[in-house]
């Protein structure tokens, strides 16, 4: 018995999916019924949706066609005799289905579909560098070995994929469900490696199937959620049964289609020479890993090896920007991957000298912006050039700042390492003279942050930005969301909903141009999404809901706002104590794991039974070590540093 059955009913729906992937491209809208996408009314020509400008114009063609076939589609579902070629077209559509009531259903469930044949191939192509290990992986995990070819249906093999649902990595796992099977905090994510985040993928599968029983029913889980897909079991029992019948929250197009999808995928995949004749396919990367035996400075390491510092990047994207910026260092116990074909390179990483490791982590210091301050006041308050924090918080060509915002501060001995080819020149706010390309920039010592004094300042909306310093001439830095974070602990969460691979419980509109759209990085572990417009400071960028419905959402991806900083601090009893407002994505594990204590005393220097919740803008009593107050801030810092 085939493991993976095609269901004759879905049929239609695989055979759509396979044209999808090989036969319709980037440029082609297939227009066609929701609830049965084998019935396709019409395949129209659009303009490439990679510019923003095409949205408009495609979205009004489309609305022209589609209002035109609803009007047919309700006429015919009123008893209405066809009486034009194009209205007996799309009756004869639905074949012995032409009844009134499946008309009027029809009607509104039009529905459209870019191709994506330009884009599965290149999946393909960037499939041959990971596809034979990763189905090694698979083996050893002891799932099927063709669960590899769900990577195209994800990402299309893009170890850069990033999904406006916060998921990254060929697997796009979200931060929640990722941080369940691999290691994401602010210095390493490795949903980015393609490797890693396999053998993740691999027991998150076995994990669906144990619980589900059935490779239908556990693949769909991988998009819909465990959780919703065993209650749609036990409601409706096999797969499909579930695909007929189940109507729950959020089992939308995307969820109902996912099996089918993959089933497609797999075909045109393995078979890709029918569909594409022969490609170029990347050549597999021979690699060996090295352990970190101390926290590693990434460009004394590079210097000493010989190579650049993009080469280990390329061959290390769980390691986070913040490494390779110069603001952290590469974490002690981390197994760095270099190539393998080069023998110098191996004999020099089997002897890495002392000096480029270091005891102890890099600080992270910050400050939140206030009505009136600008970013050239804050560098100035700090100690520190303008340059600096903008290559410290990557702040746009204008160094935008928003009241709200919490800025890193570059601490004491750090390099900021400038990894963009576009950043080539910066302004210096003091003198207005453009300097040399930047290459490195050298810290400077910073006052103790408890003799900072700050004015007082009016609290201004946290969305608004306050100021632009004179910085006309600074090229864009490359920049881009990063996601990560620590998983959900449901009694104690602030927000609501649980951790699956990709959420899928918001609607959409019906009028769509893709199901999965992800924001393309260039090199690297840099994830840039398009810089498209800008209005009131603000960026956006064009993109697609759950549906495919294209719209421009607002991105400032290196923002991070709200009260960080543990509002007081006071002695009871001999012991010392902070007083903390609480933020959104913030639990009492946090807290207990920022200060190294557990749960239980932070409930009851509250007195908080187990069970209840803490809800945003709650005060929260902590209790502090002599010193610890600003490791308890640097690491609350940088977990939400994680979460933009």
């Amino acid at each position: 018995m085939d493991i993976f059955p095609l269901f004759p009913e879905i049929a239609p729906n695989v055979e759509f999916w396979k044209n999808i992937y090989s036969r319709y491209d980037l440029s082609q809208g297939v227009i066609h019924d929701k609830n049965d996408p084998g019935i396709v009314y019409e395949v129209v020509s659009l303009d490439h949706p990679d510019s923003y400008k095409a949205r408009k114009k495609n979205n009004s063609k489309v609305d022209r066609i589609r209002k035109n076939l609803r009007q047919i589609l309700l006429k015919l579902a009123r008893g209405g005799t066809p009486a034009t070629s194009e209205e007996r077209r799309v009756r004869d559509l639905f074949g012995d289905n032409a009844t009134r009531e499946r008309f009027r259903d029809a009607a509104d469930a039009i529905r459209v579909q870019l191709g994506q044949k330009d884009r599965f191939r290149n999946g393909v192509i960037r499939s041959g560098a990971f596809l034979k290990r990763i189905k090694k992986i698979f083996r050893e995990e002891g799932v099927p070995s063709d669960l590899a070819y769900l990577a195209h249906v994800e990402s299309s093999y893009n170890v850069n994929a990033y999904s406006k649902f916060g998921a990254a990595g060929i697997w796009q796992f979200t931060r929640s469900t990722g941080k369940l099977y691999m290691k994401i905090d602010y210095t390493i994510d490795e949903r980015r490696d393609p490797i890693i985040a396999s053998r993740a993928a691999a027991r998150f599968l076995k994990d669906n199937y144990r619980k589900l029983g059935s490779w239908p029913l556990a693949i769909t889980a991988y998009n819909h959620g465990v959780g919703g897909m065993t209650r749609a079991q036990k409601k409706h029992g096999g797969y499909e049964d579930v695909f007929r019948d189940f109507d729950g929250r959020g089992f939308g197009f995307a969820s109902k289609n996912f099996y089918s999808e993959f089933l497609a995928a797999r075909e045109v995949a393995r078979d890709y020479r029918k569909y594409f004749g022969d490609l170029p396919l990347d050549s597999p990367w021979p690699t060996r890993e090295v352990k970190m035996d101390g926290y590693a400075d990434p460009a004394a390491l590079a210097e000493h090896l010989g190579v650049e510092l993009g080469l280990l990047r390329k061959y290390n994207p769980a390691l986070r920007s913040p490494v390779f910026e110069g603001q952290k260092y590469i974490p002690r116990g981390y197994s760095l991957r270099l190539p393998s074909d080069s023998a110098d390179l191996v004999r020099l990483a089997a002897d890495l000298p002392e000096d480029v490791f270091s005891g102890t982590q890099k600080r992270s210091l910050f400050y939140e912006v206030r009505r009136g301050d600008t970013a050239s006041s804050i560098a100035r308050m700090h100690g520190v050039s303008l340059q600096e924090l903008v290559l410290a918080n990557q702040l746009n060509r204008s160094a935008t700042i928003y009241a709200g915002q919490n800025l890193r501060l570059p601490t004491l001995g750090t390099e900021m390492v400038v990894l963009s080819k576009s950043y080539k020149t910066l302004v210096a706010a003091e003198s207005g003279e453009p300097s040399a390309e930047v290459t490195e920039v050298a810290m400077v010592a910073l006052p103790p942050a408890e003799e900072i004094t700050v004015p007082d300042q009016v609290e201004a909306e946290p969305d608004r930005p306050i100021i632009t310093a004179a910085m006309e001439d600074m090229e864009e830095v490359a920049r881009g969301p990063e996601l990560a974070g620590n998983p959900p602990q449901s009694e104690e969460l602030v927000r609501e909903g649980e951790g699956v691979a990709r959420d899928n419980s918001a609607g959409g509109q019906d009028l769509i141009f893709g199901i999965q759209e992800f924001l393309f990085a260039g090199n690297g572990n840099s994830i840039q999404p398009p810089l498209l417009a800008e209005e009131n400071g603000t960026p956006e960028v064009a993109v697609q809901d759950e549906d495919g419905a294209l719209f421009l959402i607002d991105i400032n991806p290196q923002v991070v706002t709200g009260q960080l900083q543990i509002t007081r601090v006071y002695s009871n009893k001999g012991g010392l104590f902070g007083v903390i407002k609480v933020e959104a994505e913030e639990t009492l594990g946090h807290y207990a794991d920022w200060l190294g204590i557990p749960t239980w005393r932070i409930r009851k220097e509250n007195r908080l039974r187990y069970g209840k919740a803490i809800m945003v803008g709650q005060e929260i009593r902590i209790p502090l070590r002599k010193g610890g107050q600003g490791l308890f801030e640097e690491k609350r810092y940088e977990y939400h540093k994680e979460l933009v």
